[in-house]
C-alpha cells in the first residue's frame, strides 16, 4: 500500500477496533496476494447493512460517503483518490460469502485485525492464484450474475491469466444471458479489459467461447468471420504497445496517454472495422451500451473517415489532401494511422513505405499544420460583410472554409492574401448564390 493509503487503512482498523468480525474480502486480498498497488479496500462484516460502519469511517477521515447497491447493501467511502467498500455479509458467515463471489481468486478474506497471515480459503483461491487460473466458484453464481463472465476476461487482460477449462464451458452455456446485464455495467467492463496491455489474447478467447458475439450481437448480421475480427484488433493492440522510437510511435505514445477513451475506443474500432460496420452502426451500438458522447463520436469520427489516411499516403501526401484530412480528424489523424497500418499489417507484405509516411504526415502536423492553425483566421465573417458587401448566408461557411484551408496548405500566409482569395472565390460564384 501507498503511505496515504496504509494511514486510511489504520484509522479503518481504529475506528472498527471493537469489532472482531470484520473482514477484509475479495480483490483486495488478491491484490495484496500478488504484491500488486492498491486502490482500493473490500470490507464485508455481517448484519442487514454496513452503513454505520462506514458512516463512522467516513467522519473519521471526512470521506464522501456513497451508495453503490441497496440489494447486496454496499457503501463506499472515498477520500483522495482511494476507495473503501463496505458489504454486508451474503450469507451468516465469512465462509457463506465467499462462497457467494464470482472467482476462486477473488474469494479469499482474512480479519482486519490479524492480516493476511490468517488467510480464509474456502475455495482454494491461493492454489488458483499461484496457478495463474480463473476458475470459477459455482456456474450458479455466473448464472446469478451473468457480468460475472466478462469479468473473467477482463482479469485474464488485466492479470495474464488463463481461464480454466470448466470455467469456459460454462460461459459457452450461458452467453445470451449477458443480454440481461445493465448497459452501464457491460460497457465498464469492456473498457477496463481493453485498456489492459495485453487484451488481445482475452478478446480472442472471449470469442471462442461466443460472448463477444452475444455483446455485439449486431456484428453477426454482417456474416464476417469473427477471427479476422480479433485479428485486426491484435494487431491494433501491437500497434500501441511499441516503444516510442520514431515521431509517429513517440506521438502515439503522447496521444493514447492523453485521454482516457483513446485507448480503449480505438481498440473497439478494430473490431468494428473489421466487421465492415458502418459509422452509423457503431454509433447505434455506442447508444445502446450507454457510451459517453466524447466516445461515441469519437468511435463514429474514426469509421466514419478510415480510409482516408490511405487515399493520402496513395495521392503522394498531396498537401491538399492531408490537409483536408486532418482538417476532419484533428489529432485524432493518430488513431486513423494505427487503424489503417495494421489493416496493411494483415494484408500486405509491404507496409515499410506507409510507416514512412505516417513519420511524414506527423511531421507535417505538428510542424506546419497546428502552427498554421494557431496563428488564427486571416479574416472572418464581418469582413465579408464589411468588405464585400455579403449578408450573412450558409456561402459564409463555404469561403471561410476554402480560405482556412488555403493558409493550412500554405498558399496564402497574410490578409492581403485572403482578401484576394475571397473575390477570386466570389468571381467563380453563382451571383445568385450571393443573395441568398
Amino acid at each position: 500500500m501507498s503511505q496515504d493509503l496504509s494511514t486510511l487503512y489504520e484509522v479503518l482498523k481504529e475506528t472498527l477496533s471493537g469489532r472482531s468480525d470484520v473482514w477484509v474480502v475479495g480483490g483486495t486480498v488478491r491484490d495484496i496476494l500478488m504484491g500488486l498497488k492498491q486502490k482500493d479496500i473490500d470490507i464485508a462484516l455481517p448484519g442487514d447493512n454496513p452503513y454505520a460502519e462506514a458512516g463512522m469511517f467516513a467522519d473519521k477521515i471526512r470521506g464522501t460517503f456513497v451508495k453503490l447497491n441497496d440489494k447486496f447493501k454496499t457503501v463506499r467511502i472515498v477520500k483522495g483518490g482511494y476507495y473503501f467498500d463496505f458489504t454486508s455479509f451474503r450469507g451468516n458467515t465469512i465462509e457463506d460469502d465467499l462462497l457467494q463471489r464470482d472467482f476462486t481468486i477473488n474469494a479469499m478474506a482474512f480479519p482486519l485485525h490479524k492480516g493476511v497471515e490468517s488467510l480464509v480459503d474456502v475455495t482454494s483461491g491461493y492454489k488458483d492464484l499461484k496457478n495463474g487460473l480463473i476458475k470459477m466458484v459455482s456456474i450458479k453464481n455466473l448464472d446469478d450474475d451473468p457480468l460475472r463472465m466478462l469479468r473473467a476476461f477482463r482479469f485474464m487482460a488485466e492479470l495474464g491469466f488463463n481461464i480454466d477449462d470448466p470455467t469456459a464451458q460454462a460461459i459457452m452455456q450461458l452467453k445470451k444471458l449477458i443480454a440481461n446485464v445493465p448497459a452501464e455495467r457491460v460497457i465498464f467492463e469492456l473498457k477496463e479489459m481493453t485498456r489492459a496491455k495485453n487484451s488481445s489474447v482475452a478478446v480472442s478467447q472471449m470469442n471462442q467461447c461466443g460472448l463477444l458475439a452475444e455483446v455485439f450481437f449486431e456484428m453477426e448480421n454482417t456474416n464476417v468471420d469473427f477471427a479476422n475480427t480479433t485479428s485486426l484488433y491484435l494487431e491494433v493492440e501491437s500497434i500501441i504497445n511499441r516503444n516510442p522510437d520514431t515521431r509517429f510511435t513517440t506521438e502515439l505514445n503522447s496521444y493514447i496517454t492523453g485521454v482516457p477513451h483513446r485507448l480503449p475506443f480505438l481498440k473497439l474500432s478494430a473490431l468494428f472495422c473489421a466487421a465492415e460496420l458502418s459509422a452509423d452502426a457503431a454509433l447505434d451500438i455506442c447508444m445502446r451500451l450507454k457510451t459517453s458522447a466524447d466516445e461515441a463520436v469519437f468511435l463514429h469520427k474514426i469509421l466514419k473517415h478510415h480510409g482516408a489516411a490511405l487515399n493520402v499516403y496513395k495521392s503522394g501526401m498531396k498537401t491538399d489532401m492531408a490537409v483536408r484530412f486532418l482538417l476532419d480528424m484533428g489529432d485524432d489523424f493518430i488513431a486513423s494511422l494505427v487503424l489503417t497500418l495494421a489493416e496493411l499489417y494483415l494484408n500486405s507484405d509491404d507496409t515499410r513505405r506507409f510507416t514512412l509516411f505516417c513519420d511524414e504526415i506527423t511531421i507535417f502536423y505538428l510542424e506546419t499544420y497546428l502552427p498554421r492553425l494557431m496563428a488564427g483566421h486571416f479574416i472572418t465573417g464581418h469582413d465579408l460583410i464589411e468588405t464585400f458587401g455579403l449578408k450573412p448566408s450558409p456561402l459564409f461557411s463555404r469561403i471561410l472554409g476554402q480560405v482556412q484551408a488555403m493558409a493550412l496548405e500554405g498558399s496564402i500566409s497574410k490578409r492581403s492574401e485572403a482578401l484576394s482569395a475571397v473575390e477570386d472565390i466570389l468571381s467563380k460564384t453563382d451571383q445568385e448564390s450571393l443573395c441568398v
